[in-house]
């Protein structure tokens, strides 16, 4: 078992998590902020209130909220694995090929 391959394959799969959970997150945030900014567009016109406006906000805060903490305990699962596959290293054990490992991450439930 060669060590390195061994570790160079944990590091291309953390690597794919963490693109993964960036782009998710960085979808998430810009999605909400396009949908604050468009319907501020309708208090500037006079189509809303400023108290509509922020009822609004609060009602889409929660579903994004949701999709943002699911993203975030997604990413926190796939460290874990990540953490098993170091350990497995560690003890001398030989990991399957990264196609194998990529099929084996936990399920994304944004996807």
């Amino acid at each position: 078992m060669n060590r390195d391959i061994e570790l160079l394959k944990t590091q291309i799969l953390a690597d794919y998590y963490h693109n993964q959970f960036t782009t998710n997150l960085s979808f998430l945030l810009s999605g909400f902020l396009t949908f604050a900014a468009a319907l501020f567009v309708l208090v500037v016109e006079g189509h809303l209130t400023l108290i509509e406006y922020y009822g609004f906000l609060f009602v889409i805060v929660i579903p994004f909220g949701y999709w943002i903490y699911s993203t975030r305990k997604t990413y926190s699962e796939n460290l874990d694995s990540i953490d098993s596959l170091i350990e497995q290293v560690e003890n001398n054990k030989p990991l399957p090929s990264l196609k194998e490992l990529k099929k084996k991450q936990p399920k994304d439930k944004n996807e």
